[in-house]
């Protein structure tokens, strides 16, 4: 890896590809803690986003002869 791309990754910079960001990854130790970003068991943040769209799914608004009600879905 060039010094120029590692110092992209460093910054954020958005054109560095996964494979040299999982290469620095594995330089620094953190490798075996990628697989965690896409089990679903784990993430905490991810569960209560799902919660919080699928509570707004469940409400839906519609419109009706001029006026505006809310419906919420019998479960």
């Amino acid at each position: 890896m060039t010094r120029n791309r590692l110092r992209k990754a460093e910054q954020g910079d958005p054109s560095v590809g996964l494979g040299a960001l999982a290469q620095v990854l594995e330089h620094l130790g953190f490798i075996d803690q990628i697989i965690l970003v896409a089990k679903p068991d784990t993430d905490d943040l991810g569960k209560a986003l799902e919660m919080k769209n699928k509570k707004k799914s469940n409400e839906k608004t519609h419109s009706g002869t001029g006026s505006r009600f809310l419906v919420r879905d019998e479960q």
